[in-house]
Parts: C-alpha cells; structure tokens; sequence
C-alpha cells in the first residue's frame, strides 16, 4: 500500500496547525466525520477491520512524526491513550527518536498489515482480555462454588488453597481413575480462588 496523501495532511492539520491532543480513539471519530471523511463508519465493528484501521492511522502517524521532526516543528508522541505534538526538549525528544523504537519499526513495516489474518487478530484480542481478566472482580456465586468443591472454609490462605488442590488433583486426575473434565474444572476452581485472595 501507498500513502494515503489525504490522511497524511489531515493528520498534519489535526496536530500540527489546531495542536490537537487525542486519544486514538476520538482520532478514529474525528477521522470519520465531516469535514474529513477518511475512515470508514464501519472501521471499528469488526475484529480485522479494526486492526487494519489501527494500522494505517499508526502508520500515518509515525510518517507525520518524521515530517514534524524534519521541519523542526517538534515531536509527535504517540500513544493509543494521547496524541499530540511537542515543542518542548527537542534535543532530548531527537535522542529518543533516534533510538531504537520497536512500535514505530513495526508499524512502518507494510508486511505486519499485509500478512496479518482475522485468526491472528482474533487471538491477540483474546489474549487481551484474559490478561485483563485478572482485574475483574469474582463472582460471588462462583466463590461458594468453587469453596465447596475445594471443602475450604471462606477465611483460606493460599497455602491451604494449594495442598487441597494438590489433595483433590491427585484423587481426581485422569491418571488415578478421574476424567479430564474434573481435572479442568479443580484447574479453574483453583484459579478462581487464588484470584479471590488478592
């Protein structure tokens, strides 16, 4: 793929003539109202889509970046959370985009774009969220749930946790006459309740 002249100068025009400083996320907005019109409405409904949009806005903005810090304008930090160009420490700001930069190495490389496939989205967006996952509260329901299958009372430690674990895997693993599904399901329990305690 080309650059896309049009995204180029409206991005130019965003952060460095209205100084401009957004979220990716209001930038996609921006990006698909009126006057602008470069991105399309349904950019964001779907999973490759969405990687695809994303990519070629970042690719965009480490081009503007570039241009910016070839004309002394400043440096343009990009971040998915902020946006904006900087005037301020330029000197320090070069050292910095000089230096090795693996985002802005990988979103100028057209061959992420090209050889990324819905699956490949799929399973990064996944991946996402099970790691998000860990700050999300546990279900109530699902504690007593997993205390009784466990037999621990609701003031457990983690030690207690892991010998009833190791106790209840040994009685119930495929190899000692349980089935794969008891195993998973002690295996989910105990993730539960280990996530309960912090």
């Amino acid at each position: 793929m080309s650059v896309k002249p049009e995204l180029l100068e409206a991005l130019e025009e965003i952060f460095v003539i209205q100084r401009q400083s957004l979220s990716e996320y209001n930038l996609i907005g921006l990006l698909q109202r009126e006057p602008y019109w470069l991105l399309a409405p349904e950019a964001l409904r779907e999973s490759l889509a969405l990687f695809q949009c994303h990519f070629v806005l970042f690719h965009h903005l480490y081009m503007l970046q570039d241009r910016c810090f070839a004309r002394g304008l400043g440096v343009l930090t990009i971040h998915a959370t902020g946006i904006s160009l900087s005037e301020s420490e330029h000197e320090l700001s070069k050292q910095a985009l000089m230096q090795d930069d693996p985002m802005r190495a990988y979103y100028l490389d057209w061959t992420h774009f090209d050889n990324t496939q819905k699956q490949d989205v799929d399973k990064l967006i996944d991946s996402f969220w099970k790691s998000m996952d860990r700050f999300s509260p546990v279900n109530d329901d699902d504690k007593r749930r997993a205390l009784a299958l466990f037999s621990l009372p609701e003031s457990y430690d983690l030690k207690q946790l892991k010998a009833q674990y190791r106790n209840l895997q040994h009685q119930c693993h495929p190899d000692k006459g349980g089935t794969v599904q008891q195993s998973q399901e002690l295996q989910m329990a105990f993730n539960l309740l280990k996530k309960a305690l912090n």
